[in-house]
């Protein structure tokens, strides 16, 4: 089939099934090749959000009315905070309403969000249904549509209630980021540091001397293709995500602290991911597993692409330094990565090499702390 011929990765996932993923500028023209390979599937519910039914909603459905499928759609309200299991009752009451059945097939189309509700109303429906991720951002083309995990959030729990439940297939189109803004698209471009750093020093390299293969949407065809790539690789080799794949948590443990204490709202989490990444680098260079000019190259790169390396001033204002301090102690010990309340850092040693499951000495964590909700994190 036509869809195959842009197929650039498979997962082995040995818990469900296996699947490809496929990128492809103006993907909608291959679409229903894609669901035309799924056997037995009677009906098609598109699953997206308010911003992205706007813009490509009706194309997509009048694409696939070329079908001979029923096609229903469900529009989720925009932000964050709907990850949540309110929201996913709600496409449940929805698939029932309709008379969804065990051969619907569901199409995420949106960004994280609408990729981890899917997912999880997908293995959840009857004993479980088949689904599509279509990744409309970039923090989701890169990060959230691969790999085998859908989530949502519970109250200030973030992604705190998670099945495995693997897509039938992604579908990554890199035209879709054309009309993504400006904030959002670097949000996303911290995930591809946050890999650079990690596990591709190379590409930390490339895109360090020429940063524009990041910036410029219609050049960041060959970065998605290596990321997706790796991506899939660590997922097949550790799908539950007991080993390798903690790597992808770098700057994630109070990254996501950071979210959530500010309601999901004021900062992006590819931003609150880049300010984790410092606060990480920042712990490694105090326990001497970090040299200090990871992150001194660090800081320069985030700084290129826009990325905050401190919480911005204007955020600061709203909290007294010490109670957000302490409330993001809090939450970093309800992570759920942390081991009896002790959390496991991300390290780098040096640029493509890290180590996960890391601790660190409680003053440490304090100190550094203490530094994040100051602004104060030294970024050399």
């Amino acid at each position: 089939m036509m869809i195959n011929k842009h197929c650039i990765a498979h997962v082995n996932t040995n818990i469900k099934n296996n699947y490809k993923v496929i990128l492809s500028r103006n993907l909608i023209s291959y679409i229903n090749d894609a669901i035309e390979s799924v056997p037995e599937v009677s009906k098609l519910v598109l699953v997206t959000d308010e911003n992205v039914y706007s813009l490509y909603g009706q194309s997509v459905i009048e694409a696939l009315r070329t079908l001979d499928y029923p096609i229903m759609f469900f529009v989720v309200p925009v932000g964050r905070k709907h990850k949540s299991l309110q929201t996913a009752s709600e496409i449940f009451k929805f698939l029932f309403k309709n008379e969804a059945d065990s051969y619907t097939l569901i199409l995420n189309l949106g960004g994280g969000t609408v990729g981890d509700l899917g997912g999880l109303v997908s293995a959840l429906f009857l004993r479980g249904v088949r689904y599509f991720h279509i990744p409309t951002t970039l923090l989701s083309q890169v990060d959230s549509s691969i790999g085998s995990k859908v989530s949502v959030n519970f109250g200030k729990h973030l992604n705190s209630l998670t099945l495995f439940n693997p897509p039938y297939a992604v579908l990554s189109d890199p035209s879709l980021l054309r009309t993504l803004p400006d904030a959002e698209y670097r949000s996303g471009l911290a995930e591809i540091v946050k890999y650079a750093i990690v596990l591709d020093v190379e590409l930390f390299e490339d895109i360090e001397y020429k940063p524009e293969l990041l910036t410029d949407k219609e050049q960041i065809d060959s970065v998605l293709t290596r990321t997706i790539q790796k991506k899939c690789e660590i997922v097949s080799a550790d799908p539950l995500e007991h080993s390798i794949f903690r790597l992808y948590n770098y700057g994630h443990e109070i990254g996501h602290a950071i979210e959530v204490a500010y309601s999901y709202h004021d900062l992006r989490h590819g931003e609150a991911v880049s300010i984790g990444m410092q606060a990480s680098a920042w712990l490694g260079v105090q326990t001497g597993q970090t040299d200090p000019s990871i992150l001194k190259r660090q800081t320069t790169i985030l700084a290129k692409l826009g990325l905050p390396v401190n919480i911005p001033a204007e955020l600061l204002n709203k909290h007294d330094p010490k109670k957000l301090a302490l409330e993001l102690d809090i939450l970093l010990r309800k992570d759920k990565k942390c081991f009896l309340r002790d959390p496991q850092w991300v390290i780098p040693h040096e640029l493509g090499h890290a180590s996960y499951n890391v601790r660190v000495k409680e003053q440490l964590i304090s100190e550094c702390l203490k530094h994040v909700s100051e602004g104060s994190l030294p970024e050399i």
